[in-house]
């Protein structure tokens, strides 16, 4: 009997003749459902082993896996910085001007809070550098 390479495949016809164990992990290459790998590998070039009753460790994509976005707005940026690393999320800073935001405190960042998005999602937060204190005078 031969052992079906069911690398990346979605059902398992024609591979009725093992016991087969499916660990779900997250994967950021493999969308969910998809399985990309086993514990029993060929050993020859057209995948065959002859192994009936074996049991076979299926490793199944749960798809990306997902992160909680915090809610960062009025929050110092090096906290806020933490509450997204913290989460699976990376920080992109950007500052603005802003005479309503303590200087160094977040005014608004690029992703609702509470939304769910991939680990790894890049936030922008934009964080006030100050109002702008310089005085013109006019001619």
């Amino acid at each position: 009997m031969k052992i079906p390479k069911v690398f990346f495949l979605k059902t398992l016809s024609g591979a009725e003749h093992f016991a087969y164990n499916f660990v779900y992990e997250y994967s950021s290459e493999y969308i969910e459902g998809i399985i990309f790998a086993q514990s029993v590998e060929s050993t020859d070039e057209s995948g065959n082993l002859q192994l009936s009753g074996t049991e076979i460790t299926l490793y199944v994509s749960r798809g990306f896996e997902k992160s909680s976005v915090p809610d960062t707005q009025y929050k110092d940026v090096d906290t806020a910085c933490d509450m997204l690393i913290n989460s699976g999320l990376q920080a992109d800073i950007r500052y603005e001007q802003n005479e309503n935001v303590q200087k160094d405190h977040v005014i608004y960042q690029s992703i609702s809070p509470r939304e769910k998005v991939n680990r790894g999602t890049n936030v922008i937060i934009y964080v006030s550098s100050g109002g702008n204190y310089d005085t013109y005078e006019e001619e």
